[in-house]
């Protein structure tokens, strides 16, 4: 079988999901090509999509409106050489709306994704409780089949993240001290200031607070007004290299996501690679992850965030250690990769009339 996937290669220091998704394929014996988004004359027995939105969102940029249009020409042309071959167009629902804001209400957007989803053949979502939401968010998806393939954790890519004494006392993190962490882009949706307010309220004697990742200018003023005097934080307003990120989870004790205008959290699954348990707004697809990996190792909270969150959470979760080790096998690679197999499988609705 041969896979032709777009995007086909992960990006390092952001997300690595896509890299760890082709290896686990290739390894069941799938060939898998990533798009030539220029110029394309590919064949293949799938053509899988992941970010659909990303070609608008080449369109949208300046001086890029005839580029955007282009790809956009030998995206179809793909899908429609695929299809005339046999083969089938499926496509992960990563999130139920784009998170480039400049998208919401582009009439080019728009317009290409009705274009796409008539010609989805089978839609993957990475939790059972997702295709209940993606059903309704996006109807016009009703003749596309549906399948679970889960996001596979990220333990045989990113390597290192185990619980270090030694950094934390680099930090200058006190051995009586819970380290609860902000990792990854401070988007506004993922509400980092209310972290930095709530833990503000918490004794500064047992908790620290890191908070790092790339900030517009106003989320930096915001935050910055509100840890004035507080010896217990650290903030890294700045894009953190991969390797820098795993040395951050290894002196974590609880990673915080407090975000609610989310589908699907990548942040989470990087989380619980690391052994580092985590505090999120409840959602039906935290839900089902909490479900799979345990109580302890995710607290799900529904009312607004706040410092009793961070105390709640910390009662609730496990302590963690060297020892401490969340089992991810319902996450493995390997069984990611047998899933995609069998939806890859998977007839259309009107194939299977």
């Amino acid at each position: 079988m041969k896979v032709v996937m777009y995007p086909g290669v992960g990006v390092k220091n952001e997300n690595r999901y896509i890299d760890i998704l082709v290896n686990s394929l290739r390894k069941i014996n799938i060939e898998v090509e990533s798009w030539h988004k220029h110029l394309s004359f590919q064949k293949g027995d799938i053509f899988h999509v992941h970010w659909p939105e990303i070609i608008s969102e080449i369109q949208a940029r300046k001086y890029n409106s005839l580029r955007g249009k282009w790809i956009s020409f030998q995206f179809f042309s793909t899908i429609k050489r695929i299809k005339k071959g046999g083969g089938r167009i499926v496509w992960t629902v990563h999130d139920l709306t784009p998170h480039a804001n400049s998208l919401h209400g582009d009439v080019f957007f728009k317009n290409f994704l009705k274009r796409f989803i008539d010609e989805v053949d089978v839609a993957l979502s990475l939790t059972k409780a997702g295709i209940t939401q993606i059903k309704q968010e996006i109807p016009e998806l009703s003749n596309a089949r549906f399948y679970v393939a889960h996001h596979p954790h990220y333990r045989e890519i990113l390597k290192g993240g185990s619980y270090s004494q030694e950094f934390r006392k680099s930090l200058g993190i006190k051995s009586e001290q819970c380290v609860f962490s902000f990792l990854g882009s401070l988007r506004a949706n993922k509400r980092p200031e209310l972290v930095a307010s709530a833990f503000c309220n918490l004794s500064q004697d047992t908790n620290f607070l890191i908070m790092a990742g790339s900030a517009s200018q106003d989320l930096v003023n915001e935050i910055s007004s509100q840890i004035t005097n507080t010896k217990n934080i650290k903030l890294f307003f700045n894009r953190i290299p991969e390797r820098e990120l795993i040395q951050l989870y290894s002196a974590t004790d609880i990673l915080v996501f407090p975000g609610t205008d989310y589908f699907n959290s990548g942040t989470i699954y990087t989380s619980l690679s690391f052994n580092v348990p985590v505090i999120a707004a409840w959602s039906p697809t935290n839900a089902e992850i909490q479900e799979l990996v345990g109580s302890e190792w995710i607290y799900l909270y529904k009312s607004s965030f706040s410092t009793e969150v961070l105390i709640e959470g910390r009662q609730a979760l496990i302590k963690r250690g060297q020892d401490t080790f969340c089992d991810l096998s319902k996450f493995s690679p390997q069984v990611c990769a047998h899933e995609h197999l069998e939806a890859y499988n998977l007839k259309s609705k009107n194939e299977a009339a």
